[in-house]
């Protein structure tokens, strides 16, 4: 799940500004199925940021198409395309956020910049790991990020041809005074230049959303994801199969368990909880909140079904039905609680791998027990219950 960033923001606009060197760059590089300009817009709007504007002399073909699909998500998104579009963005009094989109920020160093109620200027010390960076005399460098007022904005009605606004309201915060802010390299304090540019791992690590604590085969599972996601997000089949694939598997597992096909339905019972992470880590890297939904309710309740019906192969039906509403009952005391290791370890995507077992090793009841005293076992050991 996300691990939210509490926004205490004072700033409520932002002006990416992308050169000509870097447009077309920033609209290529992807990761994790999304563009690099994506991420950067995600990442101020999860800090606050209410309105962002795109500032580029020249518009690569793809961000249309990104800007209409952000709004479509109910953000206000804009391009900016010249100096005087620049000035009318600047018209509401208050501090703008500036930011050259050429340079990834993370989500530390840019939440303090949120909480300036003054302008001010990201700066660094002249040593020999920033000379990427934009020199601003034989001491400093900037670092890409900028608070300016209103004021500031307006002067860029005068922006050259073939302009670079960052670089332009840059050297007139300078001229206009603006106090320094000296960013130092400390853990967490992650700045790259060139984020187009910049090692896969080092996007995936600063783009995706924190998650919590969870158990190493959902770990594993979500590596995997990452993975298939870098290499086929930007196919139109990707997510839509993502989003389905848990709801239609856990169907098909239910009618083949009515018509006995017993090895078939768990087989379509762990398909279908697959599914249901693979769900989740889409709206993760898509920057959506995970919701409880009427999909993976309906997926709950279809497999809940199938199980007393498999079960009911090798036992009474009240007792295979017995079996599965405490394992539903545990699993909504889990979701409830503060989990413990056992419990992180205990995931639904286990559960279901230990019932597969069971099964092919022709002990399907017994995987059954052994989960329902593995789950009250995990709950016993949690510290207390979230009382929310």
């Amino acid at each position: 799940m996300f691990d939210e960033i509490v926004s205490t923001s004072k700033i409520a606009k932002a002006l990416l500004c992308v050169d000509a060197a870097t447009a077309q760059e920033l609209a290529g590089r992807t990761v994790l199925g999304q563009s690099v300009l994506f991420h950067q817009i995600k990442l101020l709007e999860r800090l606050g940021v209410g309105e962002i504007a795109i500032a580029v002399e020249t518009i690569p073909a793809e961000y249309p198409g990104l800007v209409d699909r952000l709004r479509a998500d109910g953000m206000h998104v804009s391009l900016l395309r010249s100096g005087a579009e620049v000035v009318a963005y600047g018209q509401s009094a208050g501090l703008y956020l500036v930011q050259d989109a050429a340079i990834w920020a993370s989500a530390d160093i840019l939440s303090g910049f949120m909480q300036c109620s003054a302008p001010v200027v990201a700066v660094l010390q002249e040593e020999p790991g920033w000379a990427a960076f934009e020199r601003i005399d034989l001491n400093r460098r900037w670092a890409g990020i900028a608070v300016v007022d209103a004021t500031l904005l307006k002067n860029s009605s005068a922006l050259p041809d073939g302009w670079s606004l960052g670089s332009f309201l840059m050297r007139s915060a300078l001229q206009a005074g603006y106090h320094d802010a000296m960013i130092s390299d400390q853990a967490g304090n992650i700045l790259l230049y060139r984020a187009s540019a910049a090692a896969q791992s080092d996007l995936e690590m600063l783009a995706r959303p924190k998650r919590a604590t969870s158990g190493v085969v959902e770990a594993a599972l979500g590596q995997v994801a990452d993975k298939a996601l870098s290499v086929l997000g930007r196919h139109g089949w990707y997510r839509p199969l993502a989003q389905w694939t848990g709801v239609t598997t856990a169907v098909l597992a239910l009618i083949s368990s009515i018509f006995q096909y017993i090895t078939t339905s768990y087989i379509l019972a762990f398909i279908s909880v697959v599914g249901l992470y693979w769900r989740r880590h889409l709206q993760l890297s898509d920057y959506r909140k995970e919701e409880s939904s009427w999909q993976s309710g309906a997926v709950i309740a279809i497999l809940l079904a199938t199980f007393a019906i498999l079960l009911s192969a090798e036992t009474f039906i009240g007792d295979a039905i017995f079996h599965c509403a405490v394992a539903a009952g545990l699993l909504w005391l889990h979701q409830r609680s503060v989990q413990s290791r056992l419990g992180a370890e205990l995931s639904p995507l286990v559960i279901v791998v230990l019932l597969l077992g069971g099964h092919l090793a022709g002990f399907g009841l017994w995987s059954a027990k052994l989960v329902i005293a593995a789950m009250l076992a995990a709950l016993l050991v949690s510290q207390k219950l979230n009382p929310n």
